[in-house]
């Protein structure tokens, strides 16, 4: 994954774009209690020794797990559309916080 990250990494400093990395659970994740956040925590990892920002969806959708009781996906790596609109809500946030889009011409 080393590799893959310095790539992506490298390809983005060459281009001047800003980047961020989005984790992406999958069903599991969200709704058994305890279940194992390895690989977000060893991405979340990496990308910080290259000062490159990630958000992690799983707190969100396990707070919503746990709130409503209801996954919000329709299989192990799907969302639904309640799904998508907590993702999408997210990933706007994510983006604006981190200021990852370029600022329009004025």
């Amino acid at each position: 994954m080393n590799d893959l990250i310095q790539g992506i990494y490298s390809e983005a400093r060459r281009a001047g774009v800003k980047l961020g990395f989005v984790a992406y659970p999958v069903t599991y994740q969200i709704s058994i209690e305890g279940a194992d956040d390895f690989p977000q925590r060893e991405l979340e990892r990496k990308l910080k020794l290259r000062d490159v920002p990630m958000l992690d969806l799983l707190p969100m959708l396990r707070e919503h797990y746990q709130r409503t009781n209801t996954l919000p996906y329709y299989d192990e790596a799907h969302p639904t559309e309640v799904g998508n609109r907590l993702i999408a809500g997210a990933i706007l946030d994510f983006v604006e916080r981190e200021k990852l889009l370029a600022q329009p011409h004025q």
